[in-house]
């Protein structure tokens, strides 16, 4: 051409050429198993869910995007009622997923149960579900002792402190039973226990359930019908004797002397009497019972 006077200029253009991605790579997990912990007192998450579980898809999820994923809690969790939590997961990019893995999640304990009082006697027994220090149980008198008593505060044991002679009485000792976590964390629970010092068995008659019985009788009753059973205790099971004592002049009424039965021995007349106070002692045959 007449523009180039016969020599033929180049022209030169920027050509972009993108290469798009053939979704030919399934994802993958870097491990075939995966362990993890969480405390039972971890605050819960939102749930997020990109992967698939196979259970506890309701307790876990897992964070939604980067590289590197995190499994999340979305409710409390408690050691006492499931310690750990084995599940498989997947992970899937929509259109090809990876092999399953396997999940192991360990409950780790917090110090969320209070150690609970079992039946007093003279050895107290304080549960904590707890694990660890958080479960171990250490007791101590508060207050009632009065230098009369000391504890076992690993056992709970009760004994009277040494060189003391216990007066006949009562006593009432408040007891704690804690835990030994941290302080600040401590969880504790108090009772008070009960115990009746008795006199020596010449001191100490039979007892009768009640001090007075009332009974309303028809005048109807037939002879030899039980009335009351006036059954007494004695510390050391030593036979017991019924006795009546003052009140049947007439004698109206029978008393078995061995078990405390009263009967009906005569028949009854209201117009006549028509009220009777009997005094009945229950003895165990010991000097002063």
């Amino acid at each position: 051409a007449e523009q180039d006077n016969g020599h033929p200029l180049p022209a030169y253009a920027e050509l972009i050429i993108d290469i798009l991605d053939e979704n030919n790579q399934a994802p993958y997990f870097q491990f075939q198993s995966y362990q993890g912990y969480i405390s039972e007192s971890s605050p819960s998450k939102d749930p997020l869910v990109t992967v698939t579980l196979d259970d506890f898809s309701t307790i876990f999820a897992i964070t939604p995007t980067g590289i590197n994923r995190y499994l999340r809690l979305l409710k409390p969790v408690d050691r006492e009622k499931q310690m750990t939590y084995t599940f498989m997961m997947m992970a899937s990019d929509g259109i090809q997923e990876s092999t399953w893995v396997t999940v192991n999640i360990l409950v780790i304990d917090a110090n969320d149960n209070t150690p609970t009082f079992g039946e007093v006697s003279d050895t107290l027994t304080a549960l904590d579900a707890d694990e660890g220090l958080n479960g171990l149980v250490t007791y101590e008198i508060l207050a009632g002792a009065q230098g009369d008593f000391i504890i076992n505060n690993r056992t709970g044991q009760i004994t009277i402190a040494p060189g003391i002679a216990l007066s006949v009485g009562h006593y009432d000792l408040t007891v704690k039973a804690a835990d030994n976590a941290p302080e600040i964390q401590r969880r504790s629970s108090i009772t008070t226990v009960y115990i009746e010092v008795l006199p020596p068995n010449n001191q100490s008659p039979p007892r009768f359930p009640l001090f007075t019985y009332d009974l309303e009788v028809s005048e109807a009753m037939r002879i030899g019908a039980i009335l009351l059973n006036l059954q007494a205790t004695d510390r050391e099971n030593d036979p017991i004797t019924y006795q009546i004592l003052s009140g049947d002049i007439q004698q109206v009424f029978n008393l078995s002397k061995t078990i405390g039965l009263l009967l009906l021995g005569k028949p009854l007349d209201r117009e006549t009497t028509d009220q009777y106070r009997l005094i009945v002692t229950a003895s165990d045959g010991n000097p002063g019972g």
